[in-house]
C-alpha cells in the first residue's frame, strides 16, 4: 500500500461536495439529510482515492515506484519515481484513473437508488472530465504519451498538449464570460471558470517543468555538489580543523552532522587529537551517497526522495564522498 497524504484542504473538498448535494436531501429531516450529505462527500473522496490507487497499481505493475498519493482540494495526485521511457505505460497509467471512475459510475447505476445514482453520475462526470486532452488532467498526460509513442520528442509533445490546454481554458473562459453578459450568471459559471483556471495553470506548470528539465540536461550530481570534506565520526577534531573545505561528519545509522563551532573552540588545543568529531557534532539529518555521474531525472528523484534531502556524491562506490547536495540547493538551481 503506497503512502497516502491527506492535505488539510481534503476536508474542504468533502464539505463542498456535501454542500452541493444538500439540495437533493433538503426535504428529509435535517439529521438524516446531513448524514447523507457527509456520506456522499466521503463517497466522492473514496472514489478519488480509488482513482489514484489505480494509477499507482498500473505504475507498479509497469516497474515504477510510487512515492506517495496525495489527496487535496483538487482531488488527488500520485507521485511516481522511475524511468518514464515507455509511452504505452504512461498511457495505461493515465487512463486507469478515469476508467475506474467510469466503472464505479456503472456499478452505482446498477445498484440504483437516489444516493448511488447521484454518486454514479458524479463518477461518470469525473471520468469524462479527466479524459479532456489538457494538463493536469489524465487525458492530457495520455495525449502527451501518445504523441511520444508517435515519435514526437518529449519537449514537443509537452508543448503541443500545453498549448492545447491554453486554448481549451480560453474557450471555456470566453464561453462562460458570454453567458455572464447574457444574464445567465450563476454558480455553474463560477465552477466552469474555476475549471478553466485549473487547466490554464496545468498548462503553465507543464511548460515551467519542461524548462526546468531542459536546464538540468547535462548537469550531474558532481557538478552541482558543494565540495566538502566528509570525515567519520571517530576522526579527530584536529583533522576537521585543518581541512580547507567545509566538514560534514558521517555519524552512525546513516546520519550526517556538522561540527558545532562553539563546541570545537571549547576543546583545548592539546586535546584536539584525542577528541572525536562525534563529541562536537550536531546531527543535521540522514544522508545517502550517490555517484557523481548521476544526472537528469534520476538526480532530481534521488534528491527529492531522499530521507532528509541530503546527498553526498562520490566518484564511485568505494571512494570517499567529496560533495554535498541539499534539496534546497537543487530547487534553487532548477528555478
Amino acid at each position: 500500500m503506497p503512502k497516502i497524504r491527506l492535505r488539510p484542504s481534503t476536508l474542504l473538498l468533502v464539505v463542498i461536495v456535501a454542500a452541493l448535494i444538500h439540495p437533493f436531501n433538503a426535504r428529509l429531516p435535517l439529521p438524516e439529510a446531513l448524514f447523507l450529505d457527509a456520506a456522499f462527500g466521503a463517497g466522492v473522496l473514496a472514489s478519488v482515492l480509488v482513482h489514484e490507487l489505480c494509477h499507482a497499481a498500473v505504475a507498479r505493475a509497469g516497474g515504477l515506484r510510487v512515492r506517495e498519493i496525495e489527496l487535496n482540494l483538487w482531488g488527488g495526485h500520485t507521485a511516481l519515481l522511475g524511468n518514464r521511457d515507455k509511452p504505452w505505460l504512461d498511457i495505461a497509467i493515465s487512463l486507469s484513473g478515469p476508467a475506474s471512475n467510469l466503472l464505479i459510475g456503472w456499478a452505482c447505476a446498477r445498484v440504483g437508488g437516489n444516493f448511488f445514482s447521484l454518486l454514479g453520475f458524479v463518477n461518470l462526470g469525473l471520468g469524462v472530465f479527466n479524459l479532456l486532452p489538457a494538463l493536469p488532467l489524465d487525458g492530457g498526460y495520455a495525449l502527451r504519451a501518445l504523441l511520444r509513442f508517435l515519435r514526437f520528442r518529449d519537449a514537443l509533445a509537452t508543448r503541443v498538449v500545453a498549448y492545447l490546454g491554453f486554448a481549451l481554458a480560453g474557450a471555456i473562459a470566453l464561453r462562460e464570460a458570454l453567458r455572464g453578459l447574457a444574464g445567465n450568471a450563476g454558480f455553474s459559471v463560477f465552477w466552469m471558470l474555476l475549471i478553466a483556471w485549473v487547466i490554464f495553470r496545468g498548462a503553465r506548470d507543464a511548460l515551467a517543468a519542461l524548462r526546468r528539465r531542459e536546464r538540468q540536461h547535462g548537469v550531474t550530481a558532481g557538478s552541482l555538489a558543494t565540495p566538502v570534506c566528509a570525515l567519520p565520526a571517530d576522526a579527530p577534531l584536529s583533522r576537521a580543523l585543518a581541512s580547507p573545505l567545509p566538514v560534514v561528519v558521517l555519524l552512525p545509522q546513516g546520519r550526517i552532522g556538522e561540527v558545532v563551532p562553539a563546541a570545537a573552540a571549547a576543546v583545548p588545543v592539546g586535546e584536539r587529537d584525542e577528541c572525536q568529531l562525534s563529541q562536537v557534532a550536531s546531527v543535521r539529518g540522514n544522508y545517502r551517497v550517490v555517484p557523481a555521474q548521476l544526472a537528469g531525472e534520476e538526480l532530481v528523484d534521488a534528491v527529492l526522495d531522499g530521507p532528509a534531502g541530503v546527498l553526498l556524491t562520490a566518484a564511485d562506490a568505494a571512494a570517499t564522498p567529496d560533495g554535498l547536495i541539499t534539496r534546497e540547493s537543487l530547487i534553487s538551481f532548477l528555478k
